[in-house]
């Protein structure tokens, strides 16, 4: 079993977030994790994550999609009705896979044996930029209203 640290978590909260029971792509989990801490997940912090999940099976993925699966949508289910603030959903994750504490885990160190390499920097710099480009212009609509 991996040892999750907090940014493990952070992913997690980014996908219940992002995804829902339909599960979300890239982009919409940096955005969702953007939300969650203000901050860009570096591709090592978000390749470690979902590779992680996904091996003990709190995540699942089809195709580009990923979901909160087993036990971990158990918790985020039995807490959906209480809307709780992101960082919130953050700290419950965090109890919940029993992460250490930032920064154990060095945000640009990979870890081959749990990390999702074909999430390449190539496609995460992608899905940033589709995520930027779309909050750019939503804030420019909201500007012109």
């Amino acid at each position: 079993m991996p040892e999750y640290t907090w940014s493990d978590a952070w992913v997690l909260a980014a996908v219940a977030i992002a995804g829902g029971k339909r599960g979300a792509v890239l982009k919409d989990i940096l955005a969702a994790g953007d939300l969650v801490n203000r901050s860009v997940f570096t591709p090592q912090e978000l390749r470690r994550g979902l590779g992680k999940l996904l091996h003990t099976g709190h995540l699942r993925r089809d195709g580009n999609y990923f979901a909160v699966d087993g036990s971990a949508r158990d918790v985020a289910e039995s807490v959906s009705t209480m809307q709780p603030a992101s960082y919130d959903l953050l700290q419950l994750f965090e109890q919940f896979l029993g992460a250490a504490p930032y920064p154990a885990g060095d945000p640009k160190a990979e870890d081959p044996a749990w990390s999702l390499m074909e999430i390449t920097d190539e496609k995460i710099a992608r899905a940033l930029d589709l995520y930027r480009k779309e909050a750019a212009a939503i804030q420019r609509e909201a500007r012109e209203k």
